[in-house]
């Protein structure tokens, strides 16, 4: 195989460096269309009403390889531009005069990712230390964030239909950034409005059989058969049971434990228990009796 052959270009310096810009332009119009379907599957899994936290824990490390990935292409196309930065230097675009209002302007920081479960007890200095570290990359050297904390909480009251669908995106914390000149305190900026960002946790919070037997709410079942049949009392126990399995974490067992059923009223009462299947030793128990209606699909005998 010979060598390949080059021939000079006949185009100007000019025209080379435009062409090369309108590469770069493309490019990022190719990463927009990227990020943005990385959108599209992040809201269309965290829609999913049987979306569990391992898979939202998997979508979340699959974005942010994504992302970083996005990340080292950008610094590539920004090295293409350095090639002529020279030009852009010779006639250089004037230069509106900082202040702490305008830097403030710039910091937008619409989530973060703590690494302590969101209940914690240090949850919330955890987020604010993120916050803090997010906006101070987003403004210009020499000013300096602080974020005051107003709350920081499970979501309560109207939220973002992911919020309230994700149950690993339900805290959120509020309050408000300063930003402030550090050679001149005087020139200092706080926001207006309470800002709302989301909190979310890269460890999934341990629970125990008391907390998952709190999670359990089963006041109704059908069976198959006549409230009257032998069978009627046995079927409704495995239905609450299936029912109340699907409310539980992966990893616990519940039972049900019948002390009464009244064929005629269609009423069973009794207690649920749940017990960790890795320690045997963590179990709960109702405290009460639970009342649970039982109805039939089945047509009674004339």
């Amino acid at each position: 195989m010979g060598m390949p052959v080059i021939t000079p270009g006949t185009g100007s310096r000019d025209q080379a460096i435009t062409d090369l810009v309108e590469s770069v332009a493309l490019q990022e119009t190719a990463l927009s269309h990227i990020l943005n379907a990385e959108g599209e599957k992040m809201q269309a899994i965290i829609a999913m009403p049987d979306a569990t936290p391992e898979q939202l824990m998997e979508l979340n490390r699959s974005v942010n390889k994504m992302i970083n990935a996005v990340t080292r292409l950008e610094m590539m196309l920004q090295s293409k531009l350095e090639l002529f930065a020279d030009v852009v230097n010779a006639n250089p675009t004037p230069v509106e005069p900082l202040t702490a209002p305008a830097q403030l302007a710039l910091i937008d920081v619409p989530e973060v990712t703590i690494d302590v479960p969101l209940d914690a007890p240090t949850a919330q200095d955890a987020a604010v230390a993120l916050v803090e570290a997010a906006a101070q990359l987003q403004i210009a050297e020499g000013y300096l964030v602080n974020f005051i904390a107003e709350s920081y909480g499970p979501v309560a009251g109207p939220a973002p239909l992911a919020l309230l669908q994700a149950v690993a995106i339900n805290y959120v914390l509020t309050g408000k950034f300063t930003v402030t000149l550090i050679s001149n305190t005087a020139d200092t900026a706080t926001n207006v409005e309470i800002q709302v960002i989301i909190v979310l946790s890269s460890v999934l919070p341990e629970t125990t059989a008391a907390d998952e037997l709190s999670l359990i709410n089963v006041t109704s079942v059908s069976i198959d058969v006549p409230l009257t049949d032998p069978a009627a009392e046995g079927d409704a126990i495995d239905q609450a049971v299936a029912a109340a399995q699907a409310q539980v974490a992966t990893g616990y067992t519940v039972t049900f434990a019948a002390t009464g059923f009244d064929p005629a009223t269609g009423i069973m009462t009794g207690k649920f228990t749940v017990t960790n299947d890795a320690d045997p030793t963590d179990v709960a128990t109702d405290t009460t009796d639970r009342s649970i209606t039982v109805t039939t699909t089945a047509v009674s005998p004339d």
